[in-house]
């Protein structure tokens, strides 16, 4: 940028810096430098001012070129040279003597160079501008650096990058400029903890940051005007894509999480290692580097003991929830994505929300961010995105009433990077998917391609109204959980640290195979320490969860009632014969009300065969029964089962 606090002092440009002539003598002649405010601020200036005839000859020099282009500088310098001694007046010329030519902008270095600094260290704008002239322009009436706007985007662009640079929140993830800020409403009552998340900046987040910094000055014909940071600029900095003078931020922790290479992070701050900002809000003890057998056997135990109030189904339950917690702060230590995990009960009041809870509050020290369940796949898309931006680490979506899954919860589950568009925007963003989702439901029934995705954690009890048990261990288990905190939070990577130190035995696990990373470390440990595997709780695909396999059996059964064997016929035909069939027509209706189709109608089988053609399920499926189209539509055949 053509940056008046940038030049060398020798009256040069920095070498990637191209200004003309006329520019450059614009800038020199322009009468806007206030001398009086010059003298006020510059001690240089004041002390020459007041010791005239002490000065040396590079010193006035000096000092001429300084106040000349400044209001009445001309009238200054013929006041000042009749105080003068005569030696400066006359100076008598040595031959072969060395002669210092004065640079047209005379810097603050200059004047230390010549000064041998016996007046800059005092100076208290030695920090802010790099010119004396610079003090005697109107804006500083603040101690703000100044920048002056010359049409040399590409420096004014570093420039600019470099005052970001200046506020320890600021960061770029990915392709954006980001900022780390507290979150008062996610705070718990009564808490002195405020959580910290992830916010895009806004144009008018960037303009203000660089106003608070700097002061903008462009040049006219005849003056140089403040301005706001100019639309070139602020546009320039949100769309560069590349920041070399900030920090990549790849997510914020509020607690210890395990490195790659399997130590712990455990000191505050940004960590060049794995790009992660560390912001303890309070003290954690330290995690032992080399875990011992009985160091491993108590922070098993204390896990367990937060969960004994709990009715697991079996121990599998109890090893989804280990590894549910071991997931989140291990997640920086392996690649690839995480299973969703299944909180279910056979009964509503058994405590899937508080036990989800529970372990939000171990892994990041506040209840889950909750989410509903959403009709519409754009709908869903924009609230991961939006939980996305904010660097979001657990999700819940809680009490799920019906049928569950969705191509875009598919997708998150698969996908270790999320793009998606900003809200009313074409603007393409790309964000880090480190979300574990958790959901909550009675019974719950998923659809096909999700149901492989998932873990499950069983609650069974055999009350009729288990809201109203009165006996626990932990009576207000929330606030027992947010007392323990950092020592649950320090025992759950005692067993990863210890796994790890370990040399990482291979265990024989069910393995995932969507979830390689995971089974590698968090299942492993699980498996490792606690001698039960949560991979053996995945959702199978026969399980009774997968509703798309009822609504097939279904679907054949009744199609084998209506149907002659290996006939191939079209939907049309199929419904006319469902309506006249009386119970042999029921199962086909009763599958396309269970697959949310609402209209009994030839186009919605059509739409039902469709989607499940060639699945097989007991040995049979559908598929067209011929290649070419009839006046009816397409025809369909049950192929396999008698």
């Amino acid at each position: 940028m053509a940056n008046i606090e940038e030049y060398d002092g020798n009256n040069n440009l920095p070498e990637d810096t191209q200004i003309d002539n006329k520019i450059d003598k614009s800038i020199i002649h322009l009468n806007l430098a206030d001398m009086n405010s010059i003298q006020r601020r510059c001690p240089f200036v004041s002390k020459a001012i007041n010791e005239l005839d002490t000065l040396t000859k590079i010193e006035w020099d000096t000092l001429e070129k300084i106040i000349k282009d400044t209001n009445d500088g001309d009238k200054k310098i013929q006041e000042f040279k009749k105080k003068l001694p005569e030696h400066l007046k006359n100076p008598i010329e040595t031959p072969n003597a060395e002669v210092q030519e004065i640079p047209t902008f005379v810097s603050c270095a200059w004047v230390k160079k010549v000064t041998n600094g016996r007046t800059c260290d005092d100076c208290e704008f030695c920090d802010i501008v790099k010119y004396p002239k610079a003090l005697g322009f109107k804006p500083w009436t603040t101690k703000k650096r100044i920048m002056l706007l010359l049409g040399h985007l590409d420096t004014e662009l570093l420039t600019a990058e470099a005052i970001l640079a200046k506020y320890p929140e600021v960061y770029f993830q990915g392709e954006r400029l980001v900022r780390i800020v507290p979150n008062r409403m996610k705070a718990v009552s009564g808490s002195s903890h405020v959580p910290r998340e992830i916010q895009p900046i806004t144009a008018h987040n960037l303009q203000e940051m660089l106003c608070h910094q700097f002061v903008f000055l462009k040049v006219t014909e005849n003056k140089i005007c403040p301005v706001y940071p100019p639309p070139p600029i602020v546009k320039g900095l949100l769309e560069r894509a590349k920041f070399p003078s900030l920090r990549h931020l790849r997510a914020v922790t509020e607690v210890p999480v395990l490195r790659q290479d399997g130590t712990v992070l455990q000191e505050p701050g940004w960590d060049a290692k794995t790009e992660l900002l560390y912001q303890p809000q309070h003290e954690f003890p330290r995690v032992p580097d080399f875990p011992t057998e009985d160091e491993v056997k108590a922070a098993l135990d204390l896990l367990l003991d937060v969960v004994s109030d709990f009715p697991f189904e079996n121990d599998y339950g109890r090893a989804v929830y280990i590894s549910t917690i071991l997931t989140v702060v291990g997640r920086f230590a392996f690649q690839g994505c995480v299973p969703m995990v299944l909180i279910v009960a056979n009964t509503p009041g058994v405590g899937k929300t508080m036990l989800a809870d529970t372990i939000g509050i171990i892994t990041t020290n506040q209840p889950l961010p909750r989410a509903t369940q959403m009709e519409k796949n754009w709908e869903e898309r924009k609230q991961i995105t939006s939980v996305l931006l904010k660097g979001e680490r657990l999700l819940l979506i809680d009490n799920i009433g019906s049928r569950f899954g969705s191509p875009v919860l598919d997708a998150l589950l698969t996908s270790e990077i999320w793009q998606d568009r900003l809200n009313n925007t074409s603007t393409q963003v790309t964000l880090p998917n480190l979300l574990q989702v958790i959901a909550t439901g009675n019974n719950l029934q998923l659809k096909a391609d999700t149901v492989r995705r998932c873990i499950r954690l069983q609650l069974q009890t055999s009350e009729e109204h288990p809201e109203s048990r009165t006996k626990f261990h932990h009576p207000d288990l929330e606030a027992w959980v947010a007392q323990q905190q950092p020592h649950l939070l320090v025992a759950a990577l005692t067993l990863l640290r210890a796994y790890v130190i370990a040399g990482r035995p291979k265990q024989e696990i069910v393995t995932m195979g969507s979830f390689a990373g995971w089974s590698d470390l968090v299942q492993s440990t699980v498996k490792w320490a606690y001698r039960v595997d949560p991979g053996e709780a995945r959702v199978k695909a026969e399980d009774e969860m997968d509703l798309d396999k009822e609504i097939l059996e279904k679907l054949i059964r009744g199609w084998s009632k209506l149907v002659p064997q290996g006939a191939a016929i079209s939907c049309r035909r199929v419904m006319e014969a469902a309506a006249k069939g009386g119970e042999a027509g029921v199962d086909i209706y009763e599958a396309m009300e269970m697959s949310g189709s609402g209209k009994r109608t030839a186009v919605a089988l059509g739409y039902l065969l469709t989607k499940f053609r060639k699945r097989v399920q007991q040995g049979g499926y559908f598929d067209h029964g011929s290649k070419e189209k009839t006046s009816e539509g397409r025809l369909w055949k049950l192929f396999g089962p008698k």
